[in-house]
Order: structure tokens, then sequence, then C-alpha cells
């Protein structure tokens, strides 16, 4: 089942460095298609912006620390963090509502330090996220496996993963 699943998701994308909110994701061509930045700011509001590859505003995350309610704006629609990105039964699990209308949902794999996108009604593995050495380094990279049917909602699939992966790492659940 395993190497069925990396076949069919055939478009894989590289984080240059191993922080999801600065970086920049590379296809497999070595073009960058987003730019992740989040200026440290010290109990204050803390914003991650993610330009698309023509330098293009996709989205932007603010985390107001117990100062009012997170937010996302996404291609110009601000709404608040936890309404865009939902807890999923009272688990780790986080859901969102993709531009096309169906529900994903991001599940941590067992006993391991990996993620997985879900499509909530077909069940079926869409994304795969996986912690990887880099060449001739020892340091870790993250790599994301996509399937060509949610090629067109990557803009929502790493929208959706950095705030996951955020949490994630805030939490203690990422080694």
């Amino acid at each position: 089942m395993g190497e069925d699943l990396d076949k069919i998701l055939s478009h894989k994308l590289v984080f240059a460095v191993n922080d999801p909110l600065n970086t920049t994701v590379i296809d497999s061509t070595g073009k960058p298609l987003y730019m992740i930045t989040t200026p440290y700011k010290f109990l204050r509001k803390r914003t991650t912006t993610i330009l698309g590859s023509e330098g293009q505003t996709v989205a932007v995350v603010e985390r107001k620390w117990g100062m009012g309610a997170d937010q996302v704006t996404f291609f110009g629609d601000t709404v608040p963090a936890s309404e865009w990105l939902q807890n999923k039964d009272f688990s780790n699990a986080r859901q969102f509502e993709a531009p096309n209308g169906r529900i994903y949902v991001w599940k941590t794999r067992s006993s391991v330090n990996d993620l997985k996108l879900i499509d909530h009604t077909t069940k079926e593995t869409v994304v795969k996220v996986t912690h990887t050495a880099a060449l001739r380094t020892s340091k870790q990279r993250l790599s994301m496996s996509v399937h060509p049917k949610v090629v067109h909602l990557l803009d929502a699939v790493i929208l959706s993963f950095v705030m996951c992966e955020e949490e994630r790492r805030q939490r203690g659940d990422v080694a």
C-alpha cells in the first residue's frame, strides 16, 4: 500500500529548511512556489505571511497571544483562525473546507512524526508530509507528496499545513 500511495502522490514539494514558519517551498524542479515568513516578536502579535511564486500574498495568519482571536486572511477574506482550521472530534486532527467545497482533515500518522491530509468524503490520503534527512547533512527537512487531484488546492493545503505544524511543534509533538 505504501508504494502505491507514493506513486499516486506524485507531486513532490520540499521545504528548504525545517521551519514551516520561515522557509521556501520548492517543487521537484527546484522552482520556488511559496515563501513563508514570520518575523519574531516577543509577546506581541505575530504574523506569518505566505507569498506565492509571483510575490502575491496568498495568506496571512495573525496570532494575537491572548489579545483577541487569531485571524486568517486567505486571498483577501479574513476569518477567525479557529473557523478556518477547525478542531475535529476533540483530537489533534484539524479540518478545513477547501475552495472546492470539500472538507479535508490533517491527521498525525500513528507512531511516526508525519502528517497526512485525508479527503473527508472519500477517506483517501491526498497529501503526505514527512521529515527526511537532507542530502550531505544530518539536518531534517520537510517534504510533501501531493495527489494530482488536490494540486489546484495547494494554496489552502500549504496554509493549513503551516498552521497545523506550528501547533504540533508548540505541543511538542514533533521530534
